[in-house]
């Protein structure tokens, strides 16, 4: 015959259904943690938009140079943004950035890298190899 308590019996630690409640400290750390993703998220969307406003007036003045372009492709990758990537590596090759500015160069390799194309990495490399090698810049 069971006895009621080998039948009724207390769930072990693994079986329990919700996880232990988090300290004060550690709520307060998680949200100020996520607050500042957000703030810095914010921010990296402003630089592209003050890029985007920039191109649009036509005043030599305002023309985004060099560590601009840095700027921007830095913003680019923390918001994973492939599409502002493509347009940045288009304003630089057509101003003839890229041949001249080795970090904005390798920037922009970076940012094709960690925004997930890494064909277009290998091929900007290359590209750039070819430029150097041939003396074209």
């Amino acid at each position: 015959m069971h006895h009621l308590s080998q039948l009724v019996e207390a769930p072990s630690k693994s079986q329990t259904a919700f996880p232990p409640p988090k300290s004060f400290y550690e709520r307060h750390q998680t949200s100020k943690l996520e607050r500042d993703r957000e703030n810095k998220k914010r921010k990296k969307k402003k630089a592209l938009d003050l890029y985007k406003t920039m191109r649009n007036v036509d005043v030599s003045s305002s023309y985004p140079n060099e560590n601009t372009f840095v700027a921007l492709l830095n913003a680019c990758i923390r918001l994973r943004d492939m599409r502002t990537s493509l347009h940045v590596h288009v304003e630089c090759d057509s101003r003839g950035f890229l041949y001249n500015d080795i970090s904005l160069a390798t920037t922009l390799v970076d940012t094709y890298a960690k925004c997930g194309s890494i064909e277009r990495a290998r091929f900007s490399i290359n590209y750039m190899l070819e430029i150097q090698y041939l003396g074209l810049h």
